[in-house]
Formats: C-alpha cells, structure tokens, sequence
C-alpha cells in the first residue's frame, strides 16, 4: 500500500512575499483612491454650486434682479440695516422655503426672533471638502452663526462691490446695496454675458479674533475686521450690519495665496479651497468651471484698467460684468 504524500503547506518565506506582493499592490491603489474621491468631492462642489447660480437666476425670474450680496445704509451702519445675505435671499429657491419661512427677513438678521435660526447649517453651502468650516461657529457679537464654504463674485477690482457713484468701479454681481430692498443688478447689466461672468467661488473661513500667530490659515488674522463667510449675514458686536466681504470677494485678490503675514489683507481677501491646485466656481448662467491657481491675473487697479485696458488678467475679466472682454475657454 502506498503511502500518501501530506499536503505540502507554504513557507514563511513565500507568506512574507505574497504579504509584501500585497502592500506593495494596495500601496499603488491608495493614491488612485485618494485621487477618485478628491474628484468626486469636486464634482459635488460644482453641483452645489450650480444650484446656487441657478437658485439665483430663478430668484431674478420672481423679482427682476438677482439678490444684492448685502445691504448697507446709505449713512454707513445704522438701525435701518438689516444684515440679511445673498444666501439668506436664495433660500426658498434652494428647496429650503421651510427654513426660510422661520426667519423674519423683515427685521434685523440678529433680531431675537432671527438669532435661534443663525446656526442652522445648509448642506448646499458647504464644500464636502470642508467639513469642518462649522466646527466653530462665527462669534458675532455673542451671537453664533455659521459659516459657508462660497463667497459671491465681488466684482473684478478693488472695492468692486461698493456700488457707484462713489466707486466708479463698481461691476460686481452680488455687490452691495444701500437699502433694504436688496435690489442687485440685472441680467441686462451682465453685459459681457452670463456664460462669461463668475457668481461664487471658494473661500477659505477664518476664526477672527481668535489669534495672532502669523502664516496659517483659521489662525485669526485680521484683527476686528470680518472676514468670516457667514451664511445669513454679518453684524457686529454694535449689532450694525458689518463687512460686506463677509459675503464677496473681488478679482483683486489671488486663487490660493500663499500664507504670507507681510500681506495679511490679500490672505484673507481672496478665493480659496481645499481642493488642490484651484477653486470649483460656479457662472451666473449655471454653468461651472474649475479655476486652476496659476490662471493669468495681473491685479490691476481701476485707475491702471482705466490706463490700459488691454492688460486686464484673465481672472479679473472672470470677475467683471461689464468691462468688455470676454474670457474664452482660458481657464
């Protein structure tokens, strides 16, 4: 009788290759991994932000305009403003009328009846590649609200978003406005076309008055001045309606600047994300396009445009409505 031969089993050495073999595969599929889901992510950030273009265009559909970014007074801050956002506007045409229908967009944002409501976050205003933007509301004045991963299209110079005749330059979309009608611009006043002309982009939200510490981002830089992308409005701690750029940004500043503390002003006022390599914007014909960081932008002023038109930056032109220069495919 024949003696059967025992099942022969591996060797350590062979397990040690086979699991090596496995690392080796599964160190080559992490990257490709991180690289799917960081492209999903932006996907998702376009899609929410062309809700929000479209959100806005039907807005301008009920009422003839789009929304104003934010409302100011004509004498400066008084009790007349009430401190509501372009956010806050579009909310009933975000499929969030309940939540609109809670606020009293009639009084004050930090109205007692308002303040419960301020830190109700909405999904839509919040980059899936941002989760945290809300692990610390925005102290306004005592009062918390939170805070959105988009900030409206300030217009393409320095101080765009002021509205004329003081600023000549003013050609922002969601600029402000000096009465409590929040009545912005005009499809008509898009002149160079909605396809052409930015309505929100990415920002980056700052912890404000929490810090001193130079370079890093949400390190508090900027003293008292407001910064932070508060969704349904900024006030401050007099409960006057405070920063418009709490609700814009404007083609003067970069995509993704560097943190540099010899220029604190262009760190916080300019598009960011953590999305790598540029901002995911959205234009106000609902179209979305993703911004690399290296996009041409010289940072002109409006007394170097008014010189020498020609030398406006690609970035900027995304950023203005009327200045005469359409953009193409360049970035």
């Amino acid at each position: 009788m024949k003696n059967r031969k025992q099942p022969r089993g591996f060797t350590l050495v062979e397990l040690l290759v086979v699991i090596a073999i496995i690392g080796i595969l599964i160190g080559m599929l992490l990257p490709a991994v991180q690289q799917v889901r960081a492209a999903a992510r932006r996907i998702q950030c376009a899609n929410q932000q062309r809700q929000m273009a479209l959100a806005a265009l039907n807005y301008e559909s009920a009422y003839g305009w789009l929304p104003a970014g934010s409302q100011h007074s004509t004498g400066g801050n008084n009790n007349t403003d009430l401190g509501w956002s372009w956010r806050a506007l579009i909310l009933p045409f975000l499929e969030q009328a309940s939540l609109a229908s809670q606020f009293d967009m009639t009084l004050k944002m930090n109205d007692p009846i308002n303040v419960p409501l301020l830190t109700e976050e909405v999904g839509v205003y919040v980059c899936p590649s941002d989760t945290e933007i809300n692990a610390q509301f925005y102290n306004m004045g005592g009062i918390s609200t939170v805070r959105s991963s988009y900030i409206g299209n300030g217009g393409a110079f320095l101080n765009s978003f002021r509205p004329q005749p003081a600023f000549p330059q003013y050609n922002a979309v969601l600029g402000r406005t000096l009465d409590t009608t929040y009545k912005g611009v005009t499809i008509a006043q898009i002149r160079d076309g909605t396809s052409n002309t930015l309505f929100s982009g990415e920002v980056v939200g700052y912890a404000v008055d929490t810090g001193s510490e130079f370079g890093v981002r949400g390190d508090g830089l900027g003293g008292n001045f407001v910064w932070d992308p508060a969704v349904y409005g900024i006030t401050n701690s007099a409960g006057f309606v405070s920063a418009t750029l709490s609700q814009c940004r404007t083609g003067h500043g970069l995509i993704n600047p560097p943190d540099d503390p010899r220029n604190i002003i262009l760190l916080h006022n300019s598009f960011a994300s953590n999305h790598v390599g540029g901002i995911t914007g959205a234009f106000v014909d609902g179209s979305t396009h993703f911004i690399n960081d290296t996009i041409e932008h010289n940072q002109l002023t409006w007394a170097d445009f008014q010189t020498n038109p020609g030398t406006l930056g690609v970035f900027q032109r995304l950023l203005g409505r009327d200045e005469g220069q359409v953009n193409g495919d360049q970035f």
